[in-house]
């Protein structure tokens, strides 16, 4: 099922368990790949901030700007990032 109702990008993406010595994938479970899907399919979120003028763009988690230090006239490293690429 989950090889049906995933893009091929999916597919590389998930993390692959290999046995150790004989090479085949005999410890992955059904459910452990689910897992790892849904965590791919999800948004990135950011639910703590770290930074004096880091914050949210209009609440959205998974959205991020930082404001430039207060009395400069230029920073060329500001821009708000829209949350994607």
């Amino acid at each position: 099922l989950i090889r049906e109702r995933s893009s091929e990008w999916e597919l590389k993406a998930l993390p692959r368990y290999l046995c150790p010595k004989t090479g085949c994938a005999c410890g992955e479970s059904w459910i452990g790949l689910l897992r790892e899907l849904e965590l791919l399919r999800s948004p990135l979120t950011f639910d703590q901030l770290i930074g004096d003028r880091v914050e949210h763009v209009g609440g959205d988690l998974s959205c991020i700007t930082s404001s430039p230090p207060p009395g400069s006239l230029c920073n060329p490293f500001y821009d708000e990032w829209p949350g994607y690429p």
